[in-house]
């Protein structure tokens, strides 16, 4: 008897597992948005946040700023949409200095004068991270949905599009084939 039981909670558990796995997965194709990738190339882009700054963030709110230099920051939370979100963006010394950083709040290998990284848990805590040569800005907070629509409104005036800098990439590859 205590056999049935057992096999019964087991068989229980999977389905539960289960159903959440696809509840999971049907969240995000619900509500999968595009997102605009975008890198800026001067601090000033980021004025248009300060009517709805909420707070100073200083550089030492940064776990991974460390060491390295800054020529210009702009680190404040902000309240856009209802969600608070921390951006800390970065006009760094060198290229050298944006890429560490990037490694480090990634953990992604930083191997090109541009890149970014977006990562979600759907609900509550979401990060994107976007370099083109020395200037780098993070932005964290709010849920999936709301922070697509966060980071797109922050990118829509930065005047560097991700496809147009994946597509001369291609290009110089091919051009650099023998």
């Amino acid at each position: 008897m205590w056999k049935n039981k057992k096999k019964i909670i087991l068989i229980c558990v999977v389905i539960i597992v289960l159903i959440a796995l696809i509840a999971v997965g049907i969240m995000g194709i619900v509500t999968s948005q595009s997102l605009n990738i975008r890198f800026f190339t001067d601090i000033n882009s980021f004025a248009k946040l300060n009517e709805f700054a909420v707070s100073e963030l200083g550089l030492a709110d940064d776990k991974y700023l460390e060491n390295n230099k800054i020529v210009y920051s702009y680190t404040k939370e902000i309240l856009y949409n209802g969600e608070r979100y921390a951006v800390y963006a970065y006009v760094f010394q060198n290229e050298s200095s944006a890429m560490e950083y990037f490694e480090k709040c990634t953990g992604k290998k930083a191997d090109l004068k541009w890149n970014f990284s977006s990562s979600s848990n759907y609900i509550s805590r979401s990060e994107y991270v976007a370099y083109y040569e020395n200037c780098l800005y993070r932005i964290e907070g709010g849920g999936y949905r709301a922070f697509i629509n966060a980071v797109n409104f922050i990118n829509e005036s930065f005047p560097i599009e991700y496809e147009d800098l994946y597509s001369r990439s291609e290009q110089s590859d091919e051009i650099d084939l023998p």
